[in-house]
Parts: structure tokens; sequence; C-alpha cells
């Protein structure tokens, strides 16, 4: 293992991730990192990347996060693991 790859026995393979705040920086390297390792990703927060193999809502809407988040939960029955790298800048 080189301390960067996750490897074949990878946990993250079976997991349901919620990410907030995907639109640069750290949020997009969570986002395309738990992608690449075959993770089920829900990214909400500002227009984002496109991530393939993702599902997007926008956090300042309430009714789109919940019913992405319960089409999230409908499909696999559960979220595994939530990052919140949600930011404001404000000049």
């Amino acid at each position: 293992m080189d301390g960067c790859s996750l490897g074949a026995e990878s946990p993250i393979k079976t997991e349901l991730a919620l990410v907030c705040g995907a639109a640069s920086g750290i949020g997009t390297a969570v986002v395309q990192r738990f992608i690449d390792e075959g993770a089920v990703v829900l990214v909400c927060g500002l227009p984002s990347p496109p991530f393939e193999g993702s599902l997007f809502c926008g956090v300042t809407d309430d009714a789109q996060v919940r019913a992405s988040v319960d089409e999230l939960l409908n499909r696999h029955g559960r979220i595994d693991v939530l990052v919140n790298s949600s930011g404001v800048i404000s000049n």
C-alpha cells in the first residue's frame, strides 16, 4: 500500500456518503476520492463539478435536500458517512 490508495480491501467500496460543500477544495477532493473508491455519494452544496456516479442537491432548498436524502435512504437504507466541508467566504 502506498499510503494514498486504500486498495482492493477498502471499506469505502460499500459506503454511502453525504458530502456538503463540494464546490471546491477539500469537499471536491473528498467526493472524488469516495467515488474513485466505489462509494455512493450524495453531493450537497453550491453547483459543484460534475461527479459521475453521484447525486446532487442544493443546500439552500430544504425540500430538495429532504427529497435527495430520502431518495438515498429509500435506495440504500442508510447513510454511513457525513462530511461537512461547507464554508462561507465574505468580503
